[in-house]
């Protein structure tokens, strides 16, 4: 039954408390599928199984050239950062609620328990400072990945911290992740570029931009216009260079960079 605002009179009692309930439950139905959504993404980045201190181990050997051992600051893995960060993130409240994992079939009385919204709106929260998916959009070239490298200036092999990806000159480039601005304005060899910190020790940067559209301190939400691909400082070409990094160490955005929201 459909509400008509014109016929309120005609309606008893019951037609409006049957007309609120079928709104309520595909109100809720609507908050399921957003769930079911969220789970899905921490699923692929292996932070559902909170308890398995080797989480990452089957999901990197998986032929995807992810572990490289980062030659600085520690001569860390991939490995040894990401758990790291998966620590940080299973030691929420919201994941260790989530990860009981509601049945997505679940009834109007698990919409009534008072941990799930909470927990829902945590969750997402969670998610919000995890930065996924391409910086540029619409149609893009992924020009040097992660890894070392002869380096197209220097002429020698050093490590590329990021992945370069290019789309035309002056593209917009967004925010992969809700986070604050720690950094904005020129940097040696990154040229034009934005630092931006997340949660859980998670920072990503936008380099060899052609203009910036934040300033330091301002808080980022995902998606937000943060500066336009360029072609400024140690660069032979118009491209965005994107890195993640955990606890400041560089990480391969790529398995990030693949995931939607």
């Amino acid at each position: 039954m459909e509400y008509d605002e014109n016929k309120f009179d005609l309606y008893s009692i019951y037609d409006l408390h049957t007309i609120l309930n079928s709104k309520i439950y595909h109100w809720y139905k609507l908050i399921g599928n957003r769930y079911l959504h969220l789970q899905n993404i921490l699923s692929k980045l292996d932070l559902l199984n909170c308890k398995n201190n080797s989480w990452l181990s089957k999901a990197v050997s998986k032929a995807e050239g992810i572990i490289d051992y980062i030659g600085i600051k520690g001569n860390k893995s991939e490995d040894d950062l990401l758990i790291a960060m998966k620590a940080q993130i299973c030691n929420t409240k919201y994941i260790q609620d989530i990860s009981k994992s509601y049945n997505s079939s679940a009834t109007m009385d698990l919409y009534n328990d008072e941990t799930f919204l909470p927990s829902l709106t945590g969750l997402e929260e969670v998610v919000a400072n995890i930065p996924i998916g391409n910086p540029l959009k619409g149609k893009v070239m992924f020009s040097s990945p992660f890894g070392y490298r002869i380096h197209p200036i220097h002429s020698r092999v050093l490590m590329h911290s990021g992945m370069d990806i290019a789309s035309s000159y002056g593209s917009k480039v967004y925010a992969t992740a809700s986070g604050v601005v720690i950094k904005a304005g020129w940097s040696s060899g990154y040229g034009w570029s934005v630092d931006i910190a997340h949660k859980y020790g998670i920072l990503t940067r936008y380099g060899h931009l052609s203009h910036i559209d934040v300033r330091i301190g301002q808080k980022i939400y995902i998606g937000a216009l943060i500066g336009r691909q360029g072609n400024s400082g140690t660069s032979t070409g118009s491209h965005l260079h994107y890195e993640i990094r955990i606890n400041n160490l560089a990480i391969n955005p790529k398995r990030f960079v693949k995931l939607n929201r």
